[in-house]
């Protein structure tokens, strides 16, 4: 199993950040290689979809958690391997902190560490970067 995660502080309301995240249309926009986000009903817990990477992938969705400030969604992969994604927005000042968390599940995620592993590594930071740097644009 492999878990990697960046966090990063901003001059944006948490609001603000909080709003590109619960709002699936937008995640295009900060997540990097996301094409769209596809909710059956209701972004809530326990809400299913679909994931469409760049790549022409698609991959099955379950959002485990959702509160305010904070999200648990499970992606499922092939070769039974599947991601934990956390992302974390404290609620509590007038600026953010944004921690974004993927975890690979599963016995066959090893195999994976030279491309999915590798993917995510390197394309956390920029994504939560970007989220940030969004968020900062809309009370302008």
């Amino acid at each position: 199993m492999f878990k990697t995660s960046h966090t990063v502080k901003t001059l944006a309301a948490p609001e603000d950040v909080w709003a590109l995240v619960k709002d699936a249309s937008k995640w295009k926009t900060w997540l990097l290689g996301v094409q769209k986000i596809q909710v059956h009903g209701q972004f809530i817990s326990g809400a299913t979809g679909l994931l469409y990477l760049g790549d022409g992938t698609v991959h099955e969705i379950l959002v485990q958690k959702i509160e305010v400030g904070h999200l648990e969604m499970i992606v499922k992969l092939r070769y039974g391997v599947k991601l934990l994604l956390t992302i974390n927005i404290p609620m509590l000042q007038s600026w953010s902190q944004i921690k974004m968390e993927g975890q690979f599940l599963g016995v066959m995620s090893i195999l994976h560490y030279g491309g999915w592993v590798k993917n995510l590594r390197t394309g956390l930071a920029p994504t939560v970067r970007l989220l940030g740097e969004l968020s900062q644009g809309m009370r302008r």
